[in-house]
């Protein structure tokens, strides 16, 4: 069994690779996430700390299939 984290394209070769199973975090909504925080902190200077959390999905390929 062999599992990859975010979801990254493969190099291409010259020999067709296995479908790497992964976890794919949501890239774009942590980015569009950061800038808001980015901009509130900077409009407000300081203010309650955040903790947020985002869940990866996991998408099964071949490198883990039966």
């Amino acid at each position: 069994m062999l599992v990859g984290f975010d979801d990254d394209k493969p190099l291409s070769v010259d020999r067709p690779l296995k479908k790497l199973t992964t976890l794919s975090q949501p890239l774009y909504q942590i980015g569009v996430t950061a800038v808001k925080l980015l901009l509130g902190e900077m409009e407000n200077r300081g203010g309650a700390k955040q903790r947020l959390v985002f869940s990866p999905k996991l998408i099964i390929r071949d490198t883990t299939r039966n």
